[in-house]
């Protein structure tokens, strides 16, 4: 650095490395929690931590450890909006101030066992990095120690004041009368709790921005971690292949797992736009390596709106009416109409989603699958590419037909229900949820084996 300021050589270092994006990250996270509802998602801000530290976490051990611990938080927090669905649509009256209480609590332990590990790894990584080193500005004074001590004790408060005014709940539980019910009060103990996790959170949210400022204006740091990047990844470009090849492979497995129909009161618990939002992260992904991506991503975009369509008018039907009545009631069959032929819709193009994935990732397989000696008979070498193509096309085929016969169950079994015979239209809709897990289980299976031959063909990397 020269008199303190970086120069141009750093300033691009910290482009390339894109850290700068960490400094949106804490706008996400300082925000209060009303039990398990979030009104700013926590899942963008470790989603911007994981983007941040996706080439820091090849320089150092503890960002690469603090990187996971903030994927995991991201994938528990995108589950906050599937339960609070499950608690006010599947839940009685009676239960839901429990249920709040107990996924309330859940997710507090659960997050604060990944959360406070995770930060501290990414301090710590911080603090090792410099001392090797690499930049001088996180030893300056008690700077990390003090910004690690704010963002722990904000963790915990945060979590604390989020579960607290649900445990009013339990003095209105049991037959003794003479007991003070709390729960009367609930929501001003919730108001109050808020607010102060509010006010904790401006503290936290200056402190955090003030030393991730400071980190992002160490210029030696940059440069030191874009040398070490480049000398361990750029230089075998192997290592990326792979990681490429296993994000969309991620993205493939969760897309299938995405698609079962999990069922409370005829209503889907993990909505099909969460699926074309994985679809969308594949072909995305698939892109690197060489593979069309927009025909996709625009099918994807489609597929997302129909199926929220279709998941709004089958909430407005499920909220209403029963399947039965459909048959008794010109209304049921009115509101029936309107989300039926979005849910014929939606299961025809993530059919047609699904196949074109599964001929992207056959060409990828075919592309990088298999390690093949040099110096191996140009016999032996044709036959072992035969064999790895023969094994990935049957998997490819069983995935396939899985999700026609799936999609042809998802379409029948609401028509069966409504207007056929209710049993029946149960039992096609276990058979649509068999087949779904079928297929999930035939896309890891396709997982395991392509991220197998993967790595043996840049096994040297």
């Amino acid at each position: 650095m020269n008199d303190g300021k970086m120069t141009d050589s750093e300033r691009n270092s910290r482009r390339y490395l894109r850290f700068g994006i960490i400094l949106a990250a804490p706008f996400f996270l300082f925000n209060p929690v009303y039990a398990v509802i979030d009104p700013i998602p926590d899942w963008i801000g470790y989603i911007l931590l994981c983007v941040a530290l996706s080439r820091l976490c090849d320089v150092n051990g503890h960002f690469d450890d603090a990187h996971r611990s903030f994927f995991r938080l991201a994938l528990i927090d995108a589950l906050k909006p599937v339960t609070v669905l499950v608690i006010f649509a599947g839940i009685d009256l009676s239960e839901r101030s429990t249920m709040l209480l107990l996924s309330t609590f859940v997710f507090a332990v659960v997050e604060l066992m990944i959360a406070i590990p995770g930060f501290s790894d990414l301090f710590e990584g911080f603090t090792v990095f410099a001392e090797s080193g690499g930049g001088i500005e996180a030893l300056r004074g008690n700077r990390t120690r003090v910004a690690k001590t704010a963002t722990v004790a904000f963790l915990i408060a945060r979590e604390v004041l989020a579960c607290l005014p649900e445990f009013a709940v339990l003095s209105s539980q049991g037959y003794d009368e003479s007991r003070f019910d709390w729960s009367v009060f609930i929501g001003f103990f919730r108001t109050s709790a808020m607010m102060l996790c509010f006010a904790a959170g401006i503290v936290w949210l200056v402190i955090a921005l003030r030393y991730f400022s400071k980190i992002c204006s160490d210029g030696e740091f940059f440069r030191a971690a874009r040398d070490i990047f480049r000398e361990r990844i750029v230089e075998h470009p192997g290592i990326g292949i792979r990681r490429q090849i296993g994000a969309v492979l991620l993205f493939f497995s969760a897309f299938f797992l995405l698609a079962a129909d999990f069922q409370v009161d005829g209503m889907n618990i993990l909505p099909d736009f969460l699926c074309a939002a994985a679809a969308a992260g594949f072909f995305l992904s698939a892109r690197k390596l060489g593979r069309k991506w927009i025909d996709g991503t625009v099918m994807s975009a489609v597929y997302a709106l129909v199926s929220a369509a279709g998941w709004y008018f089958s909430y407005r039907f499920h909220s209403v009416y029963n399947d039965y009545e459909v048959q008794r009631s010109a209304a049921a069959w009115n509101a029936f109409i309107k989300y039926y032929p979005f849910d014929v819709i939606s299961n025809v193009v993530f059919a047609a989603v699904a196949i074109l994935m599964i001929a992207r990732l056959s060409g990828i397989a075919a592309d990088h699958c298999g390690y093949l000696s040099v110096g191996a008979p140009e016999e032996y070498r044709e036959s072992r590419k035969l064999e790895i193509v023969r094994a990935v096309s049957l998997r490819m085929r069983v995935c396939g037909a899985l999700t026609l016969l799936s999609a042809a169950a998802g379409i029948a079994y609401p028509w069966v229900s409504t207007l056929k015979d209710l049993v029946i239209g149960r039992i096609f809709w276990a058979v649509h949820l068999i087949l779904s897990l079928a297929l999930f289980v035939a896309s890891l299976s396709a997982y395991y084996f392509i991220k197998n031959e993967s790595d043996a063909r840049y096994m040297l990397d």
